[in-house]
């Protein structure tokens, strides 16, 4: 014990001085900082980082729940890295609002033989306002998954 706290605190020490937030592009970062502090294990070394990706311009934390990562390691390889769904949304997120998970369906992008047209005529059953408002108008729509 007297080995394994000695070793906790040093590694600890390292750690504090360590950039814990790396660029992924020039739109996004993950932030790797502790969310707890490391501690060696058996013949493991236990290093649990947030993991989560952020949005350079205005980083704001993903809305989705996080999960909890387990707390030993039972494994006998030298390194495991557990990669959350949480970590995967918060990257849709920061990329979201950073304007890169847009779609514009045209009807450009629609194949010749499905029989969808965008525009107000075709959708006038379903959204009848619009029609009347803009007849025979092209459509685009916007997904912004938010």
């Amino acid at each position: 014990p007297l080995i394994t706290s000695s070793i906790n605190d040093d590694l600890n020490q390292i750690l504090s001085t360590l950039d814990l937030k790396t660029d992924i592009d020039d739109n996004c970062y993950i932030d790797y900082t502790l969310v707890q502090q490391p501690f060696v294990i058996k013949d493991a070394l236990f290093v649990n980082g947030k993991g989560e990706i952020f949005d350079k311009k205005s980083p704001k934390e993903c809305p989705s729940p996080k999960q909890e990562m387990p707390e030993t390691v039972d494994s006998d390889r030298m390194v495991t890295l557990w990669v959350t769904e949480y970590m995967l949304n918060s990257a849709g997120f920061a990329y979201q609002e950073a304007g890169f998970l847009q779609y514009n369906l045209t009807q450009d992008v629609i194949p010749d033989k499905i029989p969808i047209h965008m525009t107000t005529k075709f959708f006038k059953y379903f959204v009848p306002e619009l029609y009347k408002a803009y007849p025979n108008k092209d459509l685009t729509l916007l997904d912004l998954r938010n």
